[in-house]
């Protein structure tokens, strides 16, 4: 099973629009998530961050297309890039992925990430995710 979660720059507002809010597969499935940049300011790069329970990176493309796949997802991530648009999926779900992930886009000549302030919840069947 492959669920597609799909976040985007808005043009006006630099702001990355992220669905759905909230994934349940099973252990051992995979999910694909799509980070599409569409901002009118030139990007340096797109990440993938765990938010909540075990802040992390998870995968880091620049614009150059030079990537760096963080601990969390050594041998279970792929990507594919076209233009501003990454398609991620992470593979083998175990328990403890089960967090809050977010698309995240590096602007050039800002000191700062663009993100979606919710992201999508991804709660592996037969786990809790507490939300204190």
């Amino acid at each position: 099973i492959y669920i597609s979660v799909v976040c985007c720059f808005s043009k006006s507002a630099g702001v990355i629009e992220q669905s759905p809010l909230y994934v349940n597969p099973q252990q051992g499935q995979s999910i694909s998530i799509t980070c599409a940049l569409n901002s009118s300011h030139e990007d340096e790069g797109i990440y993938l961050l765990k938010t909540h329970m075990q802040p992390e990176r998870v995968l880091y493309v620049s614009n150059q297309n030079d990537s760096t796949i963080f601990p969390a997802f050594a041998n279970r991530l792929e990507y594919s890039k076209q233009e501003k648009k990454i398609v991620i999926t992470l593979h083998n779900l175990q328990k403890n992925d089960s967090d809050i992930y977010v698309c995240a886009g590096v602007i050039k000549n800002f000191s700062f990430l663009s993100v979606n302030r919710s992201g999508t919840m991804m709660l592996i069947k037969g786990t809790t995710l507490s939300l204190v």
